[in-house]
């Protein structure tokens, strides 16, 4: 089974689609942030929106009552972890591949094995304070 990495390294032609599937994701999120805001500001006043410090909840609290509301939070939920664990796993990634090729410190991208898996000590030493941040 063939490994793909994320940031276009294993595809055919890493110079372009990086870049195309940037420019298409960027256009997702705007659209998603765009028609999001239209559905709050369709369902609640600018005042309800300005007094709310949980705008989505508040919007899908009047549409589906409490239920709506706690599903929306729980989903925001999900989302952040989701980010904050691939913010974490992909941290150590680019000193790594920086010091592999000689643009940042060498002790960076030297590996153990002292796990039995091949893993860059920098990643090792800074995990723990990188979740404190």
């Amino acid at each position: 089974m063939e490994q793909r990495e994320h940031g276009g390294l294993g595809s055919p032609q890493p110079e372009t689609q990086p870049a195309a599937g940037a420019d298409r994701g960027t256009a997702v999120v705007i659209a998603v942030y765009l028609l999001a805001n239209l559905a709050y500001f369709y369902v609640l006043s600018a005042r309800e929106v300005a007094a709310s410090d949980l705008v989505a909840s508040s919007m899908m609290g009047r549409i589906f009552g409490l239920r709506g509301a706690a599903v929306v939070s729980v989903a925001a939920m999900v989302s952040i972890f989701a980010a904050l664990n691939g913010s974490i796993l992909s941290g150590a990634r680019v000193p790594y591949a920086m010091a592999r090729d000689g643009l940042f410190f060498r002790s960076v991208g030297k590996c153990t094995r002292s796990t039995g898996r091949r893993e860059s000590r920098f990643s090792r030493s800074t995990r723990g304070p990188r979740c404190w941040y």
